[in-house]
C-alpha cells in the first residue's frame, strides 16, 4: 500500500501487505520506506508500479529502497 500524500521521488510505503513478499523479518520495505527503482528502472510519477511489475509475476524482482529511517539506499531482492 502506498502513501498517496508522498510528493518526493519514488513510492512511499504506507503499509506492507500481510503475507506478501516484503512481509518478512529484516525486509527494508517497511512503512515510511521509499521504493526508488524496480529492476533498475527508476520509479517516476509518470510510470506506475503496475507498469514496472508487468509480466514479473512469479519472478524475483530487484528493488532499490530508501530505508524508512534514512540512510543509504539499498537493494533488496523480492
Amino acid at each position: 500500500y502506498w502513501d498517496d500524500r508522498h510528493e518526493g521521488l519514488g513510492l512511499k510505503v504506507a503499509r506492507v501487505l500481510p503475507g506478501g513478499p516484503a512481509d518478512r523479518p529484516g525486509s527494508l520495505l517497511q512503512p515510511g520506506a521509499v521504493i526508488l527503482a524496480v529492476n533498475g528502472a527508476e520509479v517516476l510519477p509518470t510510470v506506475g508500479m503496475d507498469e514496472l511489475l508487468n509480466n514479473e509475476a512469479g519472478t524475483r524482482v530487484r528493488v532499490l529502497i530508501q530505508p524508512a529511517g534514512g540512510g543509504k539506499p539499498a537493494e533488496e531482492i523480492l
